[in-house]
């Protein structure tokens, strides 16, 4: 199927509208967190469906931050904002350590893509940085969401994994956008695909079971767990006095 196929819209639309149903429908449940997950995979999908309309190369007398590419980045807020409801509440040690090891490996991460996607892109331009520039401020913001979330995504567990990974493959998407509009006039098939699966994955969040709620089970009394093979005694000695 050509990348530039209206097909491509159609599929993009429908599983945004799927992925926006199902997290709304979680967030009914009580989880907030789904709400503006679901804000974002809305922000998404219309970025998906826009790009038909914001077909470009780069060139050095156009600027390239398109309609598709403030449409995504609208998504991004809320998308944080998801993550940052899953984890539980509460401080703990290590965050800002934690925060740091995310924002090198987004660091890392560009470094390669540099290597393996963006260089070549770059080389085939023929512009100057500046220009080049303004179409890496996409997969940039994407990278530092990546990074900002990673210790919430830690902390919240399993339930984090799906909407991680969308943003993961979103961001793989953008930076292969870049190579292909380097060359042609459209985003081109292996970014609109991952694209799709990050669209999948974050709808895919809201059919998670629920985080097992383990902190007040098996506790004794003022909530304090008593130790394993050894019984609350506490009613005893009352009934023993």
């Amino acid at each position: 199927m050509s990348p530039s196929s209206p097909a491509w819209t159609v599929l993009g639309a429908l599983l945004a509208a799927g992925a926006v149903a199902v997290l709304l429908r979680r967030s009914r449940h009580g989880d907030a967190a789904y709400r503006w997950f679901a804000a974002a995979a809305l922000a998404w999908g219309a970025a998906f469906v826009a790009q038909l309309a914001a077909v470009g190369s780069v060139t050095p007398d156009a600027i390239q931050l398109s309609l598709t590419d403030l449409l995504a980045l609208v998504g991004l807020p809320p998308f944080a904002i998801g993550m940052f409801r899953l984890a539980p509440p509460g401080r703990v040690p290590g965050g800002i350590a934690r925060l740091t090891d995310g924002c090198l490996m987004s660091l890392g991460i560009f470094g390669i893509a540099w290597v393996a996607i963006l260089r070549a892109a770059y080389g085939a331009t023929a512009v100057g940085a500046g220009s080049f520039a303004v179409d890496l401020i996409h997969p940039l913001a994407d990278l530092l969401a990546l990074g900002v979330t990673l210790s919430v995504a830690l902390r919240a567990g399993r339930v984090a994994l799906a909407p991680y990974l969308a943003m993961a493959a979103f961001t793989l998407g953008d930076l292969f956008a870049v190579q292909a509009r380097a060359v042609n006039l459209h985003a081109g098939g292996w970014a609109q695909t991952a694209w799709l699966l990050a669209i999948c994955l974050l709808g895919a969040a809201g059919l998670m079971p629920d985080q097992p709620q383990t902190a007040a089970a098996g506790t004794g009394r003022g909530g304090i767990q008593a130790p394993a093979g050894e019984p609350d005694t506490g009613a005893a000695g009352a009934v023993s006095r």
